[in-house]
């Protein structure tokens, strides 16, 4: 049986993380840990290398998440060239490929030693539940907030600035610097924040909002 679709971008996925570690080592191994100078930096690399452009608010819905979802299929396109295959047709071969030796090769010593099959089954199973209660408890701990900021007056998100939002929940104060587009991701426990967003050129406030898995949209008035 083939990997579905779903699966198969989920190992592209994998396949550039490790890209990414080769110019930034200090990259996580897990593009789901990923924090907004880490996607930044991936947002700069994919220009540098593919010319193409994603939004940090696309890349929280298409990477972060597990949206089953797949992106459109020139942009998978561009993704699977930028891991070092031709397209994403030449991507699914190569791992289907791949696929295809490995359940054969692990078929052969299965059936010829039941014995071995409990040895390679049973710590599986143990390391998948063990997997399991560890994404269900990340994902119980922390939200993360995607913050995106409008001009007041024209309505357009306010772009190539150097924006910085500084939470102040529960006596802590935490900085976070936002990508080109405009936008950053926060984490809280609480199902309120406040923050301070200072942008050059507008007006520094103290903001509070309910947070949201949408987003939340914030206009700012121009000084």
């Amino acid at each position: 049986m083939e990997p579905a679709e779903s699966d198969l971008f989920g190992l592209l996925k994998s396949k550039i993380v490790k890209v990414m570690q080769r110019s930034h080592p200090g990259m996580p191994d897990k593009m789901a840990n990923w924090k907004g100078h880490e996607i930044t930096k991936f947002q700069e690399d994919l220009l540098s290398k593919q010319r193409q452009n994603i939004s940090a608010k696309w890349f929280y819905t298409h990477m972060k998440s597990e949206n089953e979802q797949l992106p459109r299929i020139d942009v998978l396109n561009f993704l699977s060239q930028y891991a070092g295959y031709r397209d994403w047709a030449d991507f699914k071969y190569q791992i289907s490929l791949n696929y295809r030796d490995n359940v054969t090769s692990a078929e052969t010593p299965l059936a010829q030693d039941g014995s071995n099959r409990v040895f390679y089954v049973i710590p599986a199973i143990v390391i998948l539940t063990l997997g399991f209660f560890f994404v269900i408890f990340q994902l119980l701990s922390k939200e993360e907030v995607i913050i995106c900021f409008y001009d007041y007056h024209t309505g357009k998100a306010i772009t190539h600035h150097n924006i910085k939002v500084r939470m102040l929940n529960n006596g802590e104060t935490i900085t976070y610097d936002c990508s080109w587009d405009g936008c950053c991701s926060v984490e809280t426990l609480e199902e309120t924040i406040t923050f301070i967003a200072s942008v050059p050129q507008y007006q520094t406030d103290t903001l509070t909002r309910k947070a949201i898995k949408s987003g939340i949209q914030v206009n700012l008035i121009p000084e």
